[in-house]
């Protein structure tokens, strides 16, 4: 996982918002980069991510609540599009934005059903089937 310095310089490089996260420094401490309890790649084609992972990270262990668990994957997703948009050229960013769509739907599909049991938020009744 990125060091503490890494991720703090790419906030900047990327202008990446992060008011809503009160103590940046401590949040970074419960993050573990991308994916959890399997390996997740940290690029996309030669682009590292991995400070979207974190933020995203962040923003699931202070959320309170479902809506605050999806808020976090549409800030998730705006950030990988963030800083595909500033590093890389145009046919670089359409792979990308392609990829990053496809991850950021895992996340969402899967991710945070899994995570808001954990936490022991309440679904919403269209999300909670039992099939899964």
């Amino acid at each position: 996982m990125k060091s503490l310095v890494e991720f703090l310089y790419d906030i900047e490089k990327y202008d990446l918002d992060v008011s809503d996260i009160k103590n940046l420094q401590v949040a970074y401490s419960y993050a573990n980069g991308c994916g959890s309890s399997f390996k997740v790649p940290t690029t996309m084609w030669g682009l590292n991510i991995e400070s979207a992972c974190i933020l995203h990270d962040i923003r699931w262990t202070i959320a309170k609540c479902w809506a605050d668990l999806v808020e976090a994957n549409q800030k998730f997703k705006r950030d990988l599009k963030r800083i595909i948009k500033l590093a890389s050229n145009w046919f670089m960013t359409r792979l990308r934005y392609t990829r990053a769509f496809l991850y950021s739907s895992i996340v969402k599909v899967f991710g945070t059903r899994s995570y808001a049991k954990k936490r022991d938020f309440d679904l919403p009744v269209f999300w909670d089937v039992s099939w899964w």
